[in-house]
């Protein structure tokens, strides 16, 4: 096991587990080889739209704060995106250690699980990266919504056909819904509202808490 202190000087944290949530639904892990080395290198890569930028930026700088890498952002072409990338080699023992994975649906980390506050930050880093929309059913973050949230949790399933630089594409995704309820919404206020970013999203639950439960 590594010494986590020691090796990146970091804790087990809320900035820690939000960082993985955005990583396991935004994030997208690569290998990457180069001509000037025999070992290839290890990527992790996000690409957001206009309205997830601060999203971005609080994923850059956790990256720099947690462990000391740093990129830019960086514009695409003709196109209201932006991506930043940062080599994750060094961090390959740090994420397994910690059971930090990249599948499909997002698998919460056992320490995510630990506390409401830090199974909340992994949810709200989630929701800032929609990954309540997977390729794949996510039974186990359902059954850790219903424990910590103590609410209903539906899964369920869409196909679709799309149309793609002239193919059409078919495509089927599962959309995770829980409900903020009179038992919960104290639970969302105080632990996952604080740690989201996306201004919409928030202003969204916000707005839906304000509305249905008025003191």
């Amino acid at each position: 096991m590594i010494d986590v202190k020691k090796d990146f000087k970091i804790k087990l944290s809320e900035e820690l587990a939000y960082w993985v949530g955005v990583v396991q639904s935004d994030g997208s892990f690569s290998q990457r080889r180069r001509k000037d080395r025999k070992e290839p290198g290890y990527v992790i890569s996000l690409g957001v739209g206009k309205r997830s930028l601060p999203m971005l930026y609080k994923f850059k700088k956790l990256c720099k704060t947690l462990f000391n890498r740093d990129s830019k952002i960086y514009k695409r072409r003709n196109r209201e995106a932006w991506d930043f990338k940062i080599n994750v080699k060094r961090l390959l023992p740090f994420l397994k250690d910690l059971k930090i994975q990249f599948n499909d649906p997002p698998k919460p980390p056992y320490w995510c699980a630990s506390s409401p506050e830090l199974f909340s930050s992994y949810l709200a880093g989630l929701i800032d990266g929609d990954g309540i929309i997977s390729g794949k059913s996510q039974h186990e973050l359902a059954n850790l919504i219903r424990k910590f949230l103590n609410c209903a949790v539906m899964i369920t399933q869409y196909e679709e056909d799309r149309i793609l630089d002239g193919r059409i594409i078919h495509g089927k995704w599962y959309e995770l819904e829980f409900l903020v309820s009179s038992k919960n919404y104290e639970f969302v206020k105080k632990h996952v509202l604080p740690n989201l970013i996306i201004t919409h999203k928030k202003e969204k639950i916000e707005k839906y808490i304000s509305e249905k439960y008025k003191k």
